[in-house]
């Protein structure tokens, strides 16, 4: 498979299985004395191979001891970090593009306290796949990157409250993303997965779903990962997938998407106007997947829809699962081109007024989550999203070698 594939599945993978040892800490709640006045990128987007370069500046800076800069990167360990330890002095650092990354740089104080900033560098390209006004009922449950809630002055770190996150709408830009077609006949697997099926079995829906409420099962709510074209659920084939019942088991297409996502206070850099984050308390991989199921007619029905953190390892969806008061939304019919069956191609499609959810029992308690929902109270996490819109390569099952 290709390099970029390649990474990002292997993280994922990775995450899966080890799930809450592979997250990368921030610097929560960090330094009482040093705290970022500027912090921004050369260019959000670039080609593979541009320089990029971060600057940033300091309040309080005759504080500061010493500082590095961070890169990372979904790969085989999980999150890969390259780290890079800079002069005292400094306040600019240059590096080349070399595909999706988020760039960190940690500043440490004289009491050895730390506060990071980080911002995102994408790829430079027509494809994206993206999640517009995400609202998290429970900002705990799933972490999807929630920015979060600023606790004011601190006094004593050693009495600093739990991080606090927002509810309110955040936006989602994915940094990593494709569509895989079945080609005919179909067997209900993703044929260029089979190497990998020891730790994606082809009797799971690729790429994850959670099967257990509780946070504290093993792995934390049953996360399972699989490498089967997306069995389609009851509650879809009961409903808007009716014409599907009695025939096809399995989704014939599937849209995917994942990076890292990071919580923090949400800041505007005064000069370039970019948002960045500072003061993460995590830094975790996530994803989103689309379960397309066609018709006779070649038109693509939306069979489900994920949102999940792999280190929490827990999946909210629309349809699997047993939680009330969900659906997909609206959405007109995916479009895609192909010049022949085997080719690589592109899928498109957008889908508006989601609400997914999973049950949560948190660990070390016996009470579920709850959520309102439409002003009834609920068991579940629950998340709400205005619009996902996406525009993603489409590739065959049997070969994913064709992603750029």
């Amino acid at each position: 498979m290709q390099s970029t594939l390649c990474r990002m599945l292997a993280t994922l993978i990775v995450v899966a299985t080890l799930t809450t040892a592979c997250d990368e800490r921030g610097t929560y709640p960090g330094s009482l004395v040093l705290e970022f006045r500027r912090f921004s990128v050369s260019d959000t987007e670039a080609a593979i191979g541009d320089p990029i370069t971060v600057s940033w500046s300091y309040r309080n800076d005759t504080d500061l001891r010493r500082q590095r800069v961070k890169l990372l990167r979904l790969g085989v360990g999980g999150i890969e970090v390259e780290e890079i330890p800079i002069a005292r002095t400094a306040r600019q650092f240059t590096f080349d593009f070399a595909g999706p990354v988020t760039v960190v740089v940690v500043g440490r104080d004289r009491l050895r306290r730390e506060v990071d900033a980080a911002a995102d560098v994408r790829l430079d390209q027509s494809f994206h796949f993206r999640a517009a006004g995400v609202r998290v009922h429970d900002p705990r449950f799933p972490r999807l990157g929630q920015p979060r809630i600023p606790d004011g002055t601190i006094i004593d770190v050693r009495r600093v409250p739990p991080p606090r996150f927002s509810s309110g709408p955040f936006d989602i830009d994915f940094t990593s993303f494709f569509g895989i077609y079945e080609m005919p006949p179909e067997d209900g697997v993703i044929d260029a997965l089979l190497e990998v099926a020891d730790t994606m079995p082809t009797d799971a829906s690729f790429f994850a779903r959670s099967f257990d409420t509780r946070e504290d099962a093993s792995p934390p709510f049953r996360f399972t990962i699989g490498s089967a074209m997306p069995f389609l659920d009851a509650g879809f084939l009961g409903g808007e997938g009716a014409q599907f019942f009695g025939g096809p088991v399995h989704a014939d297409a599937v849209v995917f998407a994942g990076k890292i996502a990071y919580d923090g206070e949400d800041r505007r850099d005064r000069k370039s106007g970019q948002r960045f984050r500072t003061r993460i308390v995590s830094y975790e991989p996530i994803f989103a997947a689309v379960d397309l199921r066609s018709d006779d007619a070649g038109n693509f029905f939306v069979a489900d829809l994920h949102l999940g953190n792999s280190v929490q390892g827990l999946v909210v969806s629309a349809y699997h699962g047993a939680n009330l008061g969900r659906h997909v939304g609206s959405y007109d019919f995916p479009s895609y081109a192909i010049a022949g069956l085997g080719d690589v191609g592109e899928i498109s499609g957008n889908i508006k007024g989601s609400r997914v959810a999973f049950g949560v029992t948190p660990r070390g308690t016996s009470t579920p989550v709850t959520s309102v929902v439409d002003g009834l109270e609920l068991d579940g996490a629950y998340v709400d999203v205005d619009a996902i819109d996406w525009r993603v390569q489409f590739l065959p099952d049997t070969n994913l070698t064709g992603l750029q």
